[in-house]
């Protein structure tokens, strides 16, 4: 009876050292598997939850009224500047989508919907219009479309009468005409004085001369803000 209860007692510890070796494989391969792939789900969990803290607010899919169209603040006509800021206004939160040339800009609007964003323009004329997208992609109609020259060149200053170093005498030729040509559109004057300038750039102001040597100073500065100046030497004898 002892040998018969011998053998099953050896056969009994041979089952339990199997089970103690699986078992311990078994904790060994999972320990290995959380090591490997716990980081990895651990980060995407976090992630989730980091990207819902960021939103601020849940997408209302319910919400299918398009936003206005954004409104911009005070844009140039022109500017000698190939980089300018540009402002304005639209819905809380949504995104401004800028198009300038073949160019699409975006900027976010913060919590009083103001959007600011700097835009790169090319030589001469550049279209820009945007439009608004809202948190649940409901989007805006466009905006008109605004023109903005980007000018870097002085405006010309051109003085086609009197010569420089011009003699004058007499009282009748005390008052002189002063002509020429400038950029059309441009603010020009002569010693300080504002003097009109045509559709086609031209310019006539009558100057009265003083006894002696009389130095005319031109100044003209275009919409884009590029300046220029020159200057005239005349003599006056009574």
């Amino acid at each position: 009876m002892r040998r018969h209860y011998s053998r099953l007692e050896s056969v009994e510890a041979k089952r339990n050292l199997t089970k103690a070796i699986r078992f311990f494989l078994l904790t060994i391969i999972s320990i290995g598997f959380f090591a490997y792939f716990g980081i990895f789900i651990t980060t995407k969990i976090a992630g989730f939850f980091v990207n819902i803290n960021k939103s601020g607010q849940a997408i209302d899919k319910s919400d299918t009224i398009p936003p206005p169209p954004p409104t911009f603040d005070n844009l140039p006509d022109a500017t000698n500047k190939s980089s300018i800021e540009i402002s304005g206004n639209s819905e809380e939160g949504s995104t401004v989508v800028i198009s300038l040339n073949s160019t699409k800009i975006e900027a976010l609007t913060d919590n009083r919907g103001v959007f600011t964003t700097k835009i790169n323009l090319t030589k001469g004329q550049n279209s820009l219009s945007a439009l608004a997208r809202d948190k649940s992609g409901n989007i805006s109609q466009n905006t008109p479309v605004f023109q903005i020259v980007y000018d870097n060149e002085i405006p010309v200053i051109e003085i086609s009468s009197p010569s420089i170093g011009a003699n004058f005498y007499g009282k009748k030729q005390q008052t002189v005409k002063i002509a020429g040509r400038t950029e059309p559109d441009a603010d020009l004057t002569i010693n300080d004085r504002i003097v009109l300038v045509n559709d086609d750039g031209i310019f006539s102001y009558d100057y009265q001369l003083n006894q002696g040597e009389n130095n005319l100073n031109f100044k003209a500065v275009d919409k884009a803000g590029n300046e220029n100046q020159s200057s005239l030497k005349l003599y006056f004898t009574p």
